[in-house]
């Protein structure tokens, strides 16, 4: 059975009740984390697995990442401290994404499990997720 990132687009708006837009950004977002967190070569045979990938990663909503930008007080906090810590910083990323979206930041571990669960049935495509995500799926 193949995938493809359109019919796992179709499936989290469906699944979690968002808009087309919204699923393709937030899992543009989601892959585009995992993506740095990868090597070129776990990411190439990544991408092979779910076709078109490559391309759903242009609907990454791109985050200002300018710090003179207005942000709430907790936000500022988390950007502060995620100068010490790269990991913390790209999640943090990751939520703002999110939020841009017009997604609640809980909604990530909900489009983690729905991508979890549309390849849970090819162990290798997985496992090169869960790598990618790492921290993430701690946190969240």
């Amino acid at each position: 059975e193949s995938f493809d990132v359109s019919s796992l687009v179709s499936m989290v708006s469906d699944n979690l009740g968002v808009s087309e837009t919204q699923s393709q950004g937030g899992l543009a977002s989601i892959f585009d984390y995992a993506k740095s967190n990868l090597s070129g070569t776990d990411y190439t045979q990544l991408a092979g697995s779910l076709p078109g990938l490559d391309s759903l990663l242009a609907y990454a909503p791109d985050i200002a990442t300018d710090s003179s930008s207005k942000s709430s007080g907790m936000s500022g906090l988390l950007s502060k401290a995620s100068e010490y810590s790269s990991s913390l910083s790209a999640i943090n990323e990751l939520k703002q994404q999110f939020e841009a979206l017009g997604l609640d930041t809980d909604m990530i571990s909900s489009f983690v499990s729905q991508i979890s669960t549309y390849i849970s049935d090819d162990e290798d495509t997985q496992a090169l997720l869960q790598s990618g995500l790492g921290k993430l799926t701690a946190i969240l």
